[in-house]
């Protein structure tokens, strides 16, 4: 039993309440435009806005908004989508869009492994599957050890 549903009203923009929480007009139109590339497709114009950005914003939960919309950019580049993805999932402070970074982490991650298993699961030899896993993760040295 529901005790107590309230609806949103239709009209609601999540990322006009992103934009809110810049502390400048400046960067508020910085981060407006941004959005716009990334509505149009134009990723590369998004990620140049955004990168400068950041790093007034790190450890706040506008940074947050800063490293989904970077991740969004980085479709092509899955591990440093990934990694902001983590950082904002592993963070330490409230996130006004924890549940969105944690969708699209998951779902880039399953994409992954679910690719590379898939490919691992044709292979007959260990040396295919070093060149597959090469393939994933680039070059390394199994002997070296992992810090």
């Amino acid at each position: 039993m529901i005790l107590y549903e309230k609806q949103l009203d239709e009209k609601f923009d999540p990322t006009s309440e992103e934009i809110k929480l810049a502390s400048t007009e400046d960067d508020k139109k910085s981060y407006g435009q941004a959005l716009a590339y990334i509505d149009k497709g134009d990723f590369d114009k998004a990620y140049k806005i955004l990168t400068p950005l950041f790093p007034e914003y790190e450890k706040t939960s506008f940074g947050d908004c800063i490293k989904l919309r970077m991740a969004l950019c980085l479709f092509r580049s899955s591990d440093n989508q990934l990694r902001l993805l983590s950082e904002i999932v592993d963070g330490d402070t409230y996130s006004p869009v924890l549940a969105e970074a944690f969708h699209r982490w998951r779902t880039e991650y399953q994409a992954m492994d679910s690719a590379m298993m898939e490919k691992m699961r044709a292979l007959t030899s260990p040396g295919e599957a070093h060149k597959v896993l090469e393939s994933f993760v680039g070059k390394w040295d199994y002997k070296s050890e992992i810090i």
